[in-house]
């Protein structure tokens, strides 16, 4: 049987490995195999259903292939990649602009290849299908008359985003490939087949330490958002919820995490839960005014942070940023009385001196402006160069 594999395994090699290659553009892609780990996130896999179903390694990825009683073969290749933080956007990029780049990249990378290969393409499509209850991406084309061989290549390339895309920020990209001699009709490959496939790439929990009770797993989730590796604070925050249900801490801390990761939603809805367990906690209702007022919404924003500083009336941080609110609602009286509130709880709040410049900015109080844009640089605040030179048109000074 490894006589009729040969050849159109040779082929694929040729054009698609290039393609490949060149969706590592978007994220990191990782290779894998059962068991491998990417991240944190353990990805487990198991092949297609059916007699006649091979599997090898192939440069690390996953290979099916499948003979056919028609001197060719059925293959679908699997990987796994990552989708990086975009440091120009400020976060991490949706299923639809991920989806958009590597559709669009593989099919100047296949049209290059078949180019190259002095292939005849038609038939090239893209969009979404539906595969039970999975949405998939595809870019599909039909190959013929390639200087390698004399194979028809028709080939499928699926992305797939899991469930939990947005929180571990994983997706998988299968390719699936028919292989016939020329004059011999493609005979399809059943797309029910990669469900399973699917089902069984799973994100599973992978935690460095496994403590016995639910306070130390929420002290090991505060030590790595500590370190600054919040992917693995959520996980040691989750078994804590998973054992102490009632622990608004963790909530909210979680909710600090998924906020730091530019996940809003999630981080509101810990925050929210956190509040349900215990209405008084000052804390929950800051973060959320926060990212509220992150979000645009600031009448949200100034309800949740009336609540903090009704809690508790010596957060300076709360009245810092309602401060923020109130100045891009454009009511700079307000947004100056909560600065000023802030700087008799803490003296030496850098922000709170330089926003409250702003604000007399805008009031074009440039004097006032610039007396608190100058203890804020005192205090180490690096001011925006933009705004100086805003405030050295507006008010013809050019020094503090």
């Amino acid at each position: 049987m490894r006589s009729p594999i040969k050849k159109p395994f040779k082929a694929l090699l040729i054009v698609l490995f290039p393609l490949l290659l060149s969706c590592a553009t978007t994220g990191q892609p990782r290779w894998y195999n059962e068991g491998s780990v990417i991240e944190r996130g353990n990805y487990s896999l198991i092949g297609p259903p059916g007699d006649g179903w091979l599997v090898n390694m192939q440069g690390g990825v996953t290979l099916f292939n499948r003979v056919t009683a028609n001197s060719g073969s059925d293959e679908i290749m699997i990987m796994a990649a990552r989708n990086d933080f975009d440091e120009k956007k400020g976060r991490y990029s949706s299923e639809e602009e991920v989806a958009l780049e590597l559709t669009n990249r593989s099919e100047e990378s296949l049209m290059k290849n078949i180019k190259e290969a002095s292939c005849v393409t038609n038939d090239m499509k893209k969009g979404t299908t539906v595969i039970g209850d999975k949405k998939l991406y595809f870019l599909s084309s039909i190959a013929t008359g390639c200087r390698v061989g004399t194979t028809r290549r028709g080939k499928v390339n699926y992305i797939f985003f899991p469930s939990d895309f947005n929180e571990m920020h994983s997706y998988y990209i299968f390719f699936m490939g028919q292989f016939r001699n020329m004059g011999v009709p493609f005979e399809g490959i059943d797309l029910k087949l990669i469900t399973p496939v699917i089902d069984s790439l799973k994100i599973k929990e992978k935690i460095e330490v496994e403590p016995k009770d639910a306070k130390t797993y929420y002290q090991m989730g505060l030590t790595h958002v500590q370190k600054g590796d919040f992917d693995q604070a959520i996980l040691y925050f989750n078994k804590t919820i998973e054992m102490d249900p009632k622990n608004s801490m963790a909530y909210s801390n979680r909710g600090s995490a998924y906020a730091v990761k530019g996940q809003y939603d999630r981080a509101i809805s810990d925050w929210t839960k956190a509040l349900e367990i215990d209405p008084k906690y000052a804390g929950a209702y800051y973060n959320r005014g926060n990212v509220f007022c992150r979000m645009g919404q600031y009448d949200k924003a100034i309800s949740d942070l009336d609540k903090a500083i009704e809690i508790d009336p010596r957060h300076a941080g709360a009245y810092t940023e309602r401060g923020i609110a109130y100045q891009e609602k454009g009511q700079n009286d307000q947004a100056i009385s909560d600065y000023t509130k802030a700087l008799e709880i803490n003296p030496r709040f850098a922000l709170a001196y330089f926003n409250r410049g702003r604000s007399y900015y805008y009031k074009k109080e440039y004097d006032k402006s610039w007396d608190d844009v100058k203890k804020a640089q005192d205090l180490g605040y690096k001011i925006p160069p933009e705004f100086l030179d805003d405030l050295r048109k507006a008010s013809g000074r050019q020094k503090y």
